[in-house]
């Protein structure tokens, strides 16, 4: 009589029933992207961004849902070559994802931190990416101590990634049997069972279809576990009725290189059942070599699953396995656009020569306000474009505008510099290199030192749009940096003015009373026009103003002992003048030179060293004398008579009306004394009392003289225009000595010649 086959349903009563259930690791979320840069600005990422640092944040802080400085950094990684990042092995949470741009590139404003990122328990618990059997179909292999010990069955029908199946089945000792049954009772269930004591192995491979379940093919499969990085970690439901009852996974990957991982099988349930209820994840990282270079995880041909109950304590072993499978990360991205740092500038300069171009000589321009707005629309108009930022040139006139994404700008220099106190008061933008009225466009003709801006109607000036590429500017416009422009140039020329003055009379002598004309000449040498000129004319004491032709002065005002004359004129062209025409009288009285000033000035000029004039006319009159003498009254009538004796070596001062010293004279043999070549005027002569005489008597010829003071005569007059050009006879008389001998030499008339 057949012996039947044993029943497998005995085990039933220790298993549950699944329907597939996965693995409960609870650290597989990750978070991954790439870091690009867009070159230009336009929303096209363009090349991929190396190095840039990626830090990931956990959402803990004051303000949930809202990144905030409270949220507590979880680490930072780099961006690979191919701008990848990857944050991995999450568990749940709430997470921000931040690049943070390495120096010279940036982000756009709000856009270097992601939005929140969510796993939940689930999600953290990863995605099957790939299943290499689900044991759903079904296939068998039955080993008995009273048949064959060894049974196997190779080439099984697996719809799973995992391909053709192989069973094995080994008795190593003990009585009883071993059925190994996938897709058990309809469960999709890889069931184990014993009978009796025995103590073996069973072991499930998949090694392509080789039709041979008891020899392992290193090379049947060549399948990719890892995906790029994608995949993590083997996955197993499974479940045994022994504890510490383990499982062993072994990765072939061609002849003699051989991987495996055992993990000891343990029962959450508190049940030591079997039933397959135990998720086991296996890290990749946890496989260590066997034999050869290992596991090659992107080609992997061949992988088995194994039970082992040959040790003492595990015989008779029941176990289940639910699904085998590849576990993967539950991904989420966060990519981000980073854009290199643009600059764009360069210099506001003086045009002298209103050629355009920026000459050895010429220099620039300090304090000059400049705006920058966006162009974004192109159309070299600042209307209803936004204003990106501001900035002053330096003292040599550069100016720059830094930390500039990619983009079309425009750049004005403000009308605020021509009015006021304004930097370019008086100048207006070069035209040497205009063509059809508008300054060349930085980007057709990116030449550096030369004018690029026209002027506006509202008085500013404006280049045209300039285009920032990343990478790809100029490296020859004072930096070797691609990622700046330093050809947005300035130019505006100024004007010159010079003055002139000639005196009609020039050459001609000159008397109070005569007319003086003066011609001055106002010149602006260009090449600006020059605005607000004012002719300062400062007539000096001794002349009076009379006229000034078809020409009224602005003001005319006194200012001390002299007259200040001032003509406005709302502009002058380049190249124009302005001729002024003054004729004033000499005063009466006045004597000497006459010069006369006069200057030029307009705001915002530079060049002011031709700015002034001076003409000088000569007022020249008879020059007139003082005479007198000194002597001794010898007959005491306080006259000068014939027989008076003159007295030698007497000193006589002269003092002109300001009571200056003037000049000192001393009598000769004949008493005499007299001062020329005196300026007309009133002057008084003092004399220096001869000691030995008695002070007698002053007297004078001179009109309207004061000879009533000791040795002193006041008021003599010496006035060319009232024909009163000497003032004579201004004499000392003296008394005789006290001494009879003296009065006897004076009486022989031997005095002089004994002193």
């Amino acid at each position: 009589m057949r012996k039947p086959r044993p029943s497998y349903r005995r085990s039933l009563r220790h298993f549950e029933l699944l329907e597939g259930r996965r693995l409960l690791a609870t650290d597989l979320a990750q978070i991954a992207g790439f870091v690009r840069n867009d070159l230009d600005n336009d929303g096209v990422d363009d090349v991929v961004a190396v190095s840039q640092q990626v830090e990931l944040f956990l959402d803990n802080g004051t303000t949930p849902g809202v990144f905030d400085l409270g949220d507590t950094s979880q680490g930072t990684t780099t961006t690979n070559a191919s701008g990848a990042y990857s944050f991995d092995g999450l568990v749940a949470g709430d997470y921000f994802v931040r690049v943070n741009p390495t120096t010279g590139t940036q982000t756009r404003s709000g856009e270097n931190v992601s939005a929140l990122i969510s796993f939940d328990a689930t999600e953290a618990m990863g995605t099957t990416n790939l299943t290499i059997d689900a044991f759903d179909t079904a296939q068998s292999a039955n080993a008995s101590t009273a048949g064959l010990t060894t049974a196997s069955d190779a080439d099984g029908v697996n719809a799973g990634d995992g391909g053709a199946r192989d069973l094995l089945a080994n008795i190593v000792s003990g009585s009883g049997e071993i059925a190994l049954v996938s897709d058990f009772v309809g469960t999709g269930i890889l069931n184990l069972a014993t009978t009796g004591n025995v103590r073996g192995a069973a072991s499930v491979v998949w090694d392509g279809a080789d039709g041979d379940a008891e020899t392992v093919d290193a090379g049947g499969l060549s399948l990719d576990l890892s995906n790029s990085g994608a995949n993590s970690a083997i996955e197993l439901q499974a479940a045994a009725d022994r504890a510490g009852a383990s499982v062993t996974v072994r990765l072939y990957s061609g002849a003699g290189n051989v991987s495996e991982a055992t993990v000891t099988i343990v029962d959450d349930d508190a049940a030591i059942d079997g039933d397959a209820d135990e998720s086991i994840s296996i890290p990749f990282t946890s496989f260590t070599t066997v034999s050869g270079a290992g596991v090659d995880l992107s080609d992997v041909g061949a992988i088995e699953v194994e039970f082992d109950f040959d040790a003492p304590g595990f015989e008779s072993l029941d176990a289940q396995v639910d699904v085998v499978g590849v576990l993967g990360y539950t991904t989420k991205t966060a990519d981000f656009t980073v854009l290199n740092e643009m600059s764009l500038g360069d210099q506001v300069w003086l045009d002298l020569d209103n050629d355009g171009v920026f000459d050895p000589g010429e220099t620039g321009v300090a304090g000059v306000a400049l705006t920058l707005f966006e162009d974004s629309d192109g159309d070299d108009s600042i209307s209803g474009e936004t204003q990106v930022g501001t900035a002053t040139t330096a003292s040599d006139g550069t100016y720059l505008f830094s930390s500039l994404l990619p983009g079309d700008y425009l750049v004005r220099v403000d009308a605020s510099n021509f009015t006021g106190s304004g930097a370019l008061v008086g100048k207006v933008t070069s035209t040497g290199n205009d063509v059809a009225g508008m300054a060349p466009d930085t980007d057709v003709a990116n030449v550096d030192d030369t004018d690029k801006g026209t002027a506006q109607m509202d008085g500013s000036v404006l280049s045209k749009g300039v285009t920032l590429v990343a990478a790809d500017e100029p490296i020859n416009d004072g930096d070797t940096d691609n990622d700046t422009n330093r050809t947005l140039d300035f130019g505006f020329m100024p004007f010159d003015l010079t003055i002139t003055k000639v005196d009609d009379d020039a050459g001609a002598t000159l008397a109070p009373g005569d007319t003086v004309t003066y011609t001055i000449v106002a010149t602006n040498s260009g090449p600006a026009p020059a605005a607000n000129v004012t002719v300062t004319d400062v007539l000096p004491a001794g002349l009076t103003f009379v006229s000034a032709g078809s020409t009224t002065p602005t003001t005319n005002t006194a200012v001390g002992s002299t007259t200040e004359l001032t003509f406005d004129f709302a502009s002058i062209a380049s190249g124009d003048t302005e001729t002024i025409t003054i004729v004033a009288t000499i005063d009466s009285g006045f004597v000497g030179a006459v010069t006369n000033n006069v200057s030029v000035a307009a705001p915002g000029e530079v060049d002011v060293l031709t700015n002034t004039a001076t003409a000088s006319s000569t007022v020249a009159v008879p020059l007139g004398s003082i005479n007198g003498k000194v002597v001794v009254d010898i007959n005491g009538n306080n006259v000068r008579d014939a027989g008076d004796l003159p007295i030698q070596g007497v000193v006589i001062s002269l003092f002109d009306a300001m009571d200056q010293l003037v000049d000192t004279a001393v009598t000769d043999a004949m008493g005499c004394y007299e001062f020329t070549g005196l300026v007309p005027g009133v002057y008084r002569v003092v004399q220096t009392q001869p000691t030995a005489f008695a002070d007698s008597n002053q007297t004078t010829g001179s009109t309207g003289a004061n000879a009533s003071g000791t040795n002193t005569i006041t008021g003599i007059q010496v006035d060319a225009g009232n024909n009163i050009p000497v003032g004579p006879d201004n004499d000392f008389l003296e008394g005789l000595p006290t001494i009879s001998k003296r009065r006897f030499f004076w009486s022989t008339g031997l005095f002089n010649a004994l002193n």
